[in-house]
């Protein structure tokens, strides 16, 4: 889903370049997309014909579309707002999309995937070695590749713990990682 893509890169531009009605609209989106049109999973997309989102409230289990990579865009997005805001939110987000949205579209083997990962399933949906559209196979690969700098970040003499797992790091708070 190209929505949290777009808006990922509106939330960097406010941090390259800060501006409050960018800022209100970006937050404005990610709360009614939470709120309103979020899957308990953390998936997103009611609609398959459009990838996209339903009307506010529309997030039937049966047709649920939930697809690995808008999930993915939505970690992007989750982490350039927390890295303008500060609010925990966003880092609560990321990790609950990152495992329950997310890493359910490769299967155990890391050879199989979803592009869509519906919540309820009367049969006939399995993992696929590939797509014709292969975008979540390497989405997936570079988001587990790049997690550790999902982990933590630096402002000022600050440091932020942004996720709880194991890692290890070596930090001058001078703003070096």
């Amino acid at each position: 889903m190209r929505f949290g893509y777009l808006q990922a890169a509106g939330a960097a531009l406010h941090r390259l370049s800060p501006d409050p009605t960018l800022m209100s609209t970006l937050e404005t989106s990610w709360e009614r997309m939470v709120t309103r049109r979020m899957y308990v999973t953390g998936g997103l997309g009611s609609l398959p014909a459009l990838e996209g989102f339903g009307r506010d409230y529309e997030l039937d289990p049966e047709f649920a579309y939930a697809e690995t990579c808008a999930a993915i865009a939505c970690l992007f997005w989750d982490w350039e707002m927390v890295l303008a805001t500060g609010e925990a939110r966003y880092s609560d987000l990321f990790e609950w999309q990152l495992f329950n949205a997310a890493a359910v579209g490769m299967g155990t083997s890391g050879k199989n995937y979803l592009y869509n990962n519906p919540l309820t399933c009367r049969g006939g949906v399995t993992r696929k070695p590939w797509f014709a559209v292969p975008c979540c196979p390497s989405n997936l690969s570079r988001t587990w590749a790049s997690l550790g700098k999902y982990i933590f970040s630096l402002e000022q003499d600050s440091l932020w713990i942004h996720q709880y797992m194991g890692c290890q790091a070596e930090i001058d708070l001078n703003g070096q990682m």
